[in-house]
């Protein structure tokens, strides 16, 4: 006689209950400000709401900071510098409340890290948002904090310094301008000094020294009148799209010059504009340069875009309008095609283990909220679980992709009707992304079951070295806890090695991993080391 294991066990110290009343287990602290860095709590979550989820985040923050303040400042560094987060505005915001503690070592230690997390302007004025705001400041103007912002400017190169600060010139509510007053800087070259004054008072700067060549081109660029002054002083040298007023970006001319310089990032956020410009028409120049840049895997690696970053473009390049506006455009599909191909390329160059993995997709009716980090785009949880599942299928010749909501859990019932746990998504290698993500949004139903890939498992007989579960934790209507089916797979199907991956899509304090399983991981959302980390997992572990 097969056992079962009792949802209502007495629950062990390290475990709570989901909204729905079922058994989870508490990730600790640490995984909770790893969850935080990597997905934030924009939008919140479907059972939490965004001010909430917030403040269980910062919760876990503040115990981190007391317990080992070095160990968050490492992980912040370390998750802003390797881009695993989608947006940095949680790194910085932790990084702004060291830079806020009371202790000298702590702040002395966060405003030396301040390059490292700040490396463009708008990261800058993210920081000094949180750190200095006038509604609710962390800390004031202090000598510490002025010295960081100081050196902040001074320690750039021009070049480096004159792009940031002509193509990020504010946000926030903040310009380089207030910044400069405030910090007190003190320019370190001659050439700074011309940089600066111009900063906080462009009409006073008549002449600009050699070294500041494209300063004095972005400089008559916000200032130009006509096309063929703008085509003329983007021959001159390289500009950024900031820098071209705004009438002017409605000539073809203008982006032909922009484009073979542009960096990949601005190019997938201008892919909508360039098709509405009719650029993109299949065979044309254009068409065959963007597709090139695209799918350049070095090109793809050097920009640090992240995964669902990619995704957001990709959701709405193929809706053929913005979310915003009225700008329309016409699809071409091989564009679509080439930011799938960026997609894949986001993740690094993943090798395939060769194992049989099970990978289940949470399509609930919780998995339909929209994900944090990825407000302007609309992308559900539910649609970002399809992609990383499509980055399983693309890579593991043997790859199984299930969809699960709540059902019937009995092993002898047929898991295969309409209304039942588990769902066929139509996802396979060759499968395209934009299908797959379709496929899956279409699937949101019911509660959840996480379960429910370890009870089809055993009652088809199928041999898995490795369950991927993507899903929001919510399970709320399950029988079994889902360890303990894990489990009980483990023992009918004598696979004692069979391994769970649990892949996060929230930035909750719940997981149904358990950490004290080896055999069980769990990780955070879309991160681009994701693949990489469980493939590590599945073969060493």
């Amino acid at each position: 006689m097969t056992t079962r294991y009792g949802q209502y066990n007495p629950l062990p110290k390290n475990m709570t209950q989901t909204h729905g009343g079922k058994d989870v287990f508490k990730v600790d602290q640490w995984k909770q400000l790893d969850r935080f860095l990597i997905l934030g709590s924009l939008n919140g979550s479907y059972y939490v709401s965004e001010k909430k989820l917030t403040e269980l985040n910062l919760d876990a923050v503040d115990l981190c900071i007391l317990e080992d303040w070095k160990r968050v400042l490492d992980q912040v560094v370390t998750v802003s510098e390797t881009g695993r987060a989608a947006k940095n505005d949680p790194a910085l915001y932790v990084l702004a409340k060291l830079g806020a503690d009371p202790r000298q070592e702590v702040r002395t230690a966060a405003y030396s890290a301040l390059p490292h997390v700040a490396r463009i302007g708008t990261h800058l004025f993210h920081f000094i948002d949180f750190i200095a705001n006038s509604d609710k400041p962390l800390r004031g103007w202090g000598r510490g904090l002025r010295r960081a912002v100081a050196n902040w400017y001074n320690d750039k190169s021009l070049d480096s310094l004159t792009y940031q600060v002509t193509k990020y010139q504010s946000r926030d509510g903040w310009s380089h301008r207030d910044l400069l007053r405030l910090a007190h800087v003190k320019p370190q070259t001659q050439e700074h000094s011309v940089l600066f004054k111009w900063l906080t008072n462009r009409d006073g700067v008549t002449e600009f020294p050699e070294k500041l060549k494209k300063l004095e081109v972005a400089h008559k660029l916000l200032k130009s009148t006509s096309v063929d002054e703008v085509l003329t002083l983007l021959d001159e040298g390289d500009a950024v799209r900031e820098l071209i007023p705004t009438q002017f970006l409605n000539d073809t001319r203008v982006w032909d010059k922009l484009l073979p310089s542009m960096p990949l990032q601005a190019l997938v956020r201008n892919l909508g504009k360039l098709s509405a410009l009719e650029m993109l028409k299949s065979f044309s120049k254009t068409e065959k340069l963007v597709r090139e840049k695209l799918t350049n895997a070095e090109a793809v690696k050097k920009s640090r875009l992240h995964p669902m970053n990619v995704l957001v473009a990709l959701k709405t390049y193929a809706q053929g309008h913005g979310d915003k506006g009225s700008l329309n455009w016409t699809v071409n599909q091989n564009i679509v095609a080439a930011l799938e191909d960026t997609f894949q390329k986001s993740f690094g160059n993943v090798e395939a283990t060769g194992k049989n993995i099970y990978v289940a997709l949470d399509v609930s009716g919780s998995m339909g909220y929209t994900m944090s980090g990825s407000s302007m785009g609309g992308v559900s949880c539910c649609e970002a679980g399809a992609a990383i599942a499509m980055v399983f299928a693309r890579t593991e010749p043997n790859t199984y992709v299930r969809g699960f909501a709540a059902g019937d859990n009995r092993p002898h019932r047929n898991l295969y009707n309409k209304g039942t746990a588990m769902r066929d998504l139509g996802i396979n290698k060759n499968t395209s992304l934009s299908t797959a993500v379709k496929n899956a949004a279409m699937q949101n139903f019911g509660a959840t079951d996480c379960s429910a890939a370890f009870n089809d498992a055993t009652a088809q007989g199928l041999d898995v070295d490795c369950f991927i579960v993507i899903t929001d934790s919510e399970t709320n209507s399950n029988t079994v806890r889902p360890d303990k089916a894990l489990k009980e797979y483990r023992h009918r199907m004598n696979k004692p090695n069979a391994k769970l991956v649990v892949i996060g899509m929230t930035a909750n304090e719940i997981s149904i991993a358990d950490p004290n399983d080896p055999g069980m991981l769990d990780v955070v959302g879309m991160s681009p080391d994701v693949p990489k980390v469980v493939t590590n997992f599945i073969e060493n572990a």
